[in-house]
């Protein structure tokens, strides 16, 4: 269609230079694309005007001739008028100058000023041509930072952007065989964008890709839309000609990459494919990720010439394939190959304190740098198109780490990562990093400190790759947050390995059995938001009932309970779910005490967001069994309760009026502590039991404007001790130590009654 195209306009440009009647020493010839044969509906029609010696004016002429007659039919063309010195004087003066005219050819007049204007340019390019490469680079580099990447865009610019239509002169200015299917490849994408558009523009913009893509011939299957295959189409096109033309700018780094690349290649035997490496391979292959940028490149390269998707399982899925994200800015395997460059880059160079000292931890571990490289290469793996890109990745990155050989160590350490490697951003910018649960969620999940480093570096190198969005000191600050409470929570001991394995099975557990009777987005939620205590402590086997008590979260003022048999004589459960509020406990407690029932234990959780779930251990205060009625009794208190209908001190001084209190030597003892938890002031109160204790306790802390967390309750015979993990109504622990007093008076006086 382009040579089509050129040989109408030669037809009417020549009509029109003969209609015009130059003289004998004129000559016009086409330049730019135009000379190239390279028109699409939108291009410029670039002419040049050379003429002898005196003839300036009636050039003019002629000039006028050709031209008025294309700009009053539309047709977008420019020109240049000029003498053979001239042509070399802009030559010396104008990299632009002097490429168009290397395109020169001859269209009509005398051909031997056509071919003086074209060997002016070659005469200034064979004087230094070193000096011509330079001006190419720099133009290069000056494109690249205007339009970017052709391979990594979007929306990509396919004439500006580098490895695109401009980028496929090169070579031949240069002299050098080019990219000739390629660049027709973007051509035939070029006029398509031209003729859906109706305008000129080279921008690729997302709007017109479908329509784009249809007008070519390609099409969407599965996890593929057709406007995905076209843009890895012309990624990979912008890739071959983007690694052509590097290899003829810039010759160092070009050789470093072409010898990284072949070192691999040859370790690979062509039956290799479908096969395990053999050790030379897959030390041939860390070593490339480990070099950095350039090795990074050689992949890349290998990337363009179709060598990596044929032996790295995956890998065709992800090359080339847009992310249309408001985040991510280069396609999935550009994205993996940065963030692997990333991660290299901060194991031979840590650019602050806190990555260096993961940097040590993660090279003190067996096999650490390898699971490193190949979690940052294969942490978006998964990104095919279709489903969770976090499950699919860690079973394609089995794949790959089978293909490879790696030993078990690094195949758990990258499975880990692969599986993990949102969680610490997403949980540092989307969660309250001052919930203690939520951290020890996180630790259960990482393990150890040596799998927190990892996942930090990959962190880090992830976003670096993503971009500036997700780079922000903001973004990281709070990530750095987040890691160094997790590590302290390993260092406290809050959670280790073996803990953090049995959080894992209990999850397992307690998700196997919600799974066999509630809806799967209803089971992963309580699983998400109960926290470790709940886990630690509760049997998955009561999760269902549990469940219901929470899910979907209750309305304000809402209550729901369960009442069943206890695991010992004349025992009962009694579950209590609701929106959490300051005073539930004591309101809970308040209505279990007018109802005559005892607490034995009791275990006050909050799941995310403000759902509280409480479960007791009671028992009838006057007599063993609890009547039916007697349990419509307790919730009709708790809602009077809740609803403000009723005042349950009140109440509970006129029961307790009925009863004298027991006689003990039981001696009240509460204890404020600030130092066990880094999150709340834990108030453990040991005292007598009684009627109404814990409903006396609770209503303290609702005086003294704090908020319980967690509360266990546990009775020993004639002795109870309670503990509370509070915080003030702001969230933060008790400091004062004037305020720490004061709390311990008023449990003290509490607990005494």
């Amino acid at each position: 269609m382009a040579e089509k195209r050129t040989l109408a306009f030669d037809r009417c440009v020549v009509a029109l230079w003969e209609a015009a009647d130059p003289a004998a020493d004129m000559a016009i010839a086409a330049t730019g694309g135009y000379g190239r044969r390279r028109l699409v509906p939108g291009s410029d029609l670039d002419v040049l005007f050379v003429y002898g010696p005196g003839r300036r004016e009636e050039t003019a002429k002629v000039v006028d001739a050709v031209l008025y007659p294309l700009w009053n039919d539309g047709v977008q063309a420019s020109h240049a008028v000029r003498t053979p010195a001239e042509c070399r004087d802009e030559a010396e003066a104008r990299l632009e100058s002097v490429t168009a005219l290397l395109d020169t050819r001859h269209l009509a007049g005398d051909e031997r000023l056509s071919v003086a204007a074209r060997s002016a340019a070659a005469e200034v390019i064979g004087r230094d041509r070193e000096a011509f490469e330079r001006r190419l680079t720099a133009s290069r580099e000056e494109r690249g930072e205007r339009f970017g990447v052709l391979a990594h865009g979007l929306e990509p610019d396919l004439k500006e952007a580098l490895g695109g239509l401009r980028d496929a002169a090169i070579p031949g200015w240069l002299g050098a065989p080019g990219g000739d299917d390629d660049e027709r490849f973007l051509m035939a994408v070029r006029t398509a964008l031209h003729h859906v558009s109706g305008g000129r523009s080279n921008r690729l913009a997302a709007d017109l890709q479908p329509a784009v893509a249809e007008r070519l011939g390609v099409r969407g299957e599965e996890g593929w839309e057709a406007r995905d295959r076209l843009l890895q189409r012309i990624g990979g096109a912008g890739a071959r000609i983007d690694l052509l033309v590097s290899g003829l700018l810039d010759h160092t780094a070009a050789m470093d990459a072409e010898r990284l690349a072949r070192s691999f290649a040859e370790s690979l035997r062509p039956d290799d494919a479908e096969a395990t490496w053999p050790p030379s391979a897959r030390d041939a292959f860390v070593s490339l990720l480990a070099s950095g940028r350039p090795g990074v490149r050689a992949l890349a390269d290998l990337t363009a010439n179709g060598v990596l998707q044929r032996v790295l399982p995956g890998w065709a899925d992800v090359a080339g394939r847009p992310q249309r994200d408001p985040y991510h800015r280069f396609p999935v395997h550009a994205h993996l190959l940065d963030a692997a460059a990333n991660a290299a880059e901060l194991l031979r160079e840590p650019d602050e304190p806190f990555v260096a000292e993961a940097v040590r931890v993660v090279t003190g571990l067996p096999n650490g740098r390898d699971a490193l490289l190949l979690g940052a290469l294969l942490h978006d793996i998964g990104k095919v198109g279709r489903g969770s890109h976090v499950e699919a990745g860690v079973e394609r990155a089995t794949a790959v780490l089978e293909r490879l050989g790696v030993e078990l160590e690094v195949r758990e350490g990258v499975s880990f990562l692969v599986r993990e490697h949102l969680l610490l951003s997403d949980t540092a910018t989307r969660k309250n990093l001052e919930d203690e649960d939520l951290v020890l969620h996180v630790a259960a999940r990482v393990g150890d400190p040596g799998r927190l480093a990892l996942l930090y570096l990959l962190s880090v190198a992830d976003a670096e790759a993503t971009g500036p969005s997700a780079v922000t000191p903001w973004r990281m600050g709070l990530v750095r947050d987040l890691v160094a409470k997790v590590q302290r929570a390993f260092e406290q001991g809050l959670m280790d390995r073996d803990r953090a394995k049995r959080l894992r099975e209990v999850e397992a557990a307690l998700r196997s059995r919600l799974l066999a009777g509630a809806e799967p987005a209803e089971a992963e939620w309580f699983v998400a938001s109960a926290p470790p205590a709940y886990l630690l402590w509760a049997d998955p086997a009561d999760g269902p009932e549990h469940l219901r008590l929470v899910a979907p979260p209750p309305a304000p003022g809402e209550v729901r309970t369960f009442v069943r048999q206890g695991r010992t004589p004349e025992t009962y459960a009694l579950g209590v779910g609701a929106a959490d509020r300051p005073g539930l406990l004591a309101s809970i407690a308040g209505a279990m005490t007018l109802s005559g029932l005892s607490i034995l234990t009791a275990q006050a959780f909050t799941l995310e967001p403000g759902v509280a779930l409480d479960v007791f251990e009671v028992r009838g205060a006057f007599e063993p069994e609890v009547s039916d009625e007697r349990w419509r009794r307790f919730r009709d208190h708790l809602r009077r309760a809740l609803a403000g209908r009723t005042d349950l001190r009140r109440k509970v001084q006129e029961l307790r009026s009925h009863y004298r209190p027991p006689r003990t030597q039981v001696e009240v003892k509460v204890r404020v502590d600030a130092a066990s938890s880094d999150y709340h002031t834990v108030v453990e109160v040991s005292a007598a039991d009684r009627l109404g204790l814990l409903f006396d306790l609770a209503t303290a802390f609702v005086e003294q404007e704090l908020d319980v967390h967690l509360a266990k309750v546990a009775t020993y015979g004639p002795r109870v001790v309670d503990s509370f993990y509070v915080t003030e109504v702001g969230g933060e622990k008790l400091a004062d130590p004037a305020r720490m007093e004061a709390v311990r008076t008023a449990l003290s006086a509490a607990a005494r009654g």
